[in-house]
């Protein structure tokens, strides 16, 4: 268990720059997902963490210990990337005994410890059986019983579960979480699979072109993504996106889509409203699936042009009728193909960003 701090951390590539001025402060026995599409800079990021790339600028601390200078083998972490493979011609028992004997500790507390690991990844039947008899996810989970053996400070996992088959994924995944919070030790996981992000994470950690965009809680980011990128990144269906502008009227703020009004439920400062409310600034109205609702007086009227089964949900692609350019959205709703109805959408959760940044705003 450690808390890690980065601080202004840079990584440069050649001419790119694949971490930019990256500062984070990181808890105690957390499980961090960093995020984000390919070339984000998820995996510079990690190999800066364990001291397998050199950093070009910023700190990295464990436990208040500057580490930038240390070798990998001596920061006390341990690493499973999807590139590690196991020794096939050796027992499970050697493959998670041989970091410890290189560090040269006692046969009998080495027993201990992987006999201990063995027998949270369920692993204990199989100490004996060569490695290249076991199965995938029997596989899997020697590489993760190796990692958390020796008692790290930190375990560090770049997409180790990608091309796996889902439901392998998935009780993989499982046995991540359960080892974080039986064991309290810090996880820091990348993956590019926002499914995966939301399924495990205390704490997701957005990057984009190298720079954190956002880090927060899986439910902050799904509900006030920081940012358009965000917003379209995480959910399925996809998040809708009206383009309009922000009005006032009677001392409250509206969004104007082509005619339908939108009430919000929004704080903007005395700044934002002087620069986007009744000046005809282009914002955009972002807004999930579950959040769109029928309604005898719903400001939009539409017709559902399909209907799909989500499980027991029936998700509706619906196209706007009140706006010069009918607009296409889902919502969660009852309706046959072909009906028009009038929706609403929840005021608690229209976020409103700024169409040529697409930034938050508010």
């Amino acid at each position: 268990m450690a808390q890690i701090v980065i601080k202004d951390l840079v990584k440069k590539c050649g001419a790119n720059v694949a971490v930019k001025d990256l500062s984070v402060t990181l808890s105690d026995g957390e499980l961090t997902v960093v995020t984000g599409a390919s070339g984000s800079g998820k995996t510079a990021l990690l190999r800066c963490i364990c001291g397998l790339d050199s950093v070009d600028g910023g700190e990295i601390y464990v436990d208040g210990v500057l580490v930038n200078k240390l070798e990998p083998k001596d920061r006390d972490m341990a690493i499973v990337f999807k590139s590690i493979a196991l020794y096939s011609d050796k027992t499970v028992y050697e493959n998670m005994a041989m970091g410890l004997k290189l560090r040269k500790v006692a046969k009998a507390e080495i027993d201990a410890k992987v006999k201990a690991a063995a027998a949270l990844l369920d692993l204990t039947e199989y100490l004996q059986h060569k490695a290249k008899n076991l199965s995938v996810g029997q596989r899997q989970r020697v590489l993760l019983a190796r990692a958390i053996v020796r008692e790290p400070k930190l375990v560090l996992f770049d997409e180790p579960l990608s091309g796996i088959d889902e439901t392998l994924k998935r009780e993989l995944l499982t046995e991540i979480v359960k080892l974080n919070k039986r064991l309290n030790m810090n996880f820091i996981y990348a993956t590019k699979d926002g499914v995966e992000a939301f399924t495990i994470a205390d704490k997701v950690l957005f990057m984009e072109e190298g720079v954190l965009v956002q880090y927060d809680t899986p439910l902050t980011i799904y509900d006030e993504p920081s940012s358009l990128a965000i917003a379209e990144y995480f959910g399925t269906p996809s998040v809708n996106m009206l383009c309009g502008k922000l009005i006032s009227e009677n001392g409250r703020v509206f969004g104007l889509v082509e005619g339908a009004k939108l009430e919000l439920n929004q704080t903007f400062s005395d700044e934002e409203k002087s620069t986007y409310v009744d000046t005809g600034r282009n914002v955009t109205f972002a807004f999930r699936a579950e959040d769109v609702k029928l309604s005898q007086t719903g400001a939009i009227s539409a017709v559902i042009d399909d209907v799909d089964l989500d499980g027991e949900d029936a998700i509706a692609t619906l196209y706007s009728t009140d706006v010069e350019k009918a607009k296409k959205f889902i919502g969660y709703i009852d309706g046959e193909k072909g009906a028009e109805v009038r929706i609403d959408i929840d005021k608690d959760h229209i976020n409103v960003y700024d169409t040529n940044s697409e930034l938050l705003i508010g």
